[in-house]
Formats: C-alpha cells, sequence, structure tokens
C-alpha cells in the first residue's frame, strides 16, 4: 500500500467507514467460530471495565490475510480514500 500509494504522488490511504465495518464484520465472523469468542480477554477488549467487548484482530491465519491484501491491491485499493493533500488533524 506505501508503494502504490508513493508511486502515484498520493499523500494518504484511508479505509471508508463502510470498509472498516466490513473488516471487523469478518473479523467477527471468524473469532465467532473458535472458542475465543466465550472468553474475556485482552483482545476482545474485555479487560477494560465498560468498553464494549468487540474484536479487530484477525484470526483467519497469515496466508488468509495475504490474500485479502492481494485482493485489495488487485482492485486498486477499492474501499480505501486515497488523497493527494495530507490529512488535517482535528
Amino acid at each position: 500500500a506505501i508503494r502504490y500509494v508513493n508511486a502515484r504522488g498520493l499523500a494518504t490511504i484511508e479505509a471508508t467507514p463502510e470498509s472498516e465495518q466490513a473488516w471487523l464484520d469478518e473479523c467477527k465472523r471468524i473469532e465467532e467460530m473458535t472458542l475465543f469468542h466465550k472468553i474475556d480477554w485482552w483482545v476482545s477488549g474485555a479487560n477494560i471495565p465498560g468498553k464494549a467487548k468487540a474484536v479487530s484482530f484477525y484470526m483467519g491465519g497469515f496466508g488468509e490475510y495475504m490474500k485479502h491484501a492481494d485482493r485489495c491491491a488487485a482492485s486498486g485499493y477499492e474501499g480505501y480514500k486515497l488523497s493527494v493533500s495530507k490529512a488535517v488533524a482535528a
């Protein structure tokens, strides 16, 4: 992604809210196939009082993760906002 952005003279790459939610849904779907969703642990944020339990850690394995990354790159980073100007912090 960094090479892609740099080669095109872009300054930023940021996931769209929809793509971010789709990724979180995918992470949750995979976690629910394991026993991890039944325990309170730091990966789900369960160690922080009052925080909603959620997982953004991909548990599908590195090979499957790279397939996601390769498809994303092949699509020209569809689901990401690419811009030529640097983001300004609020």
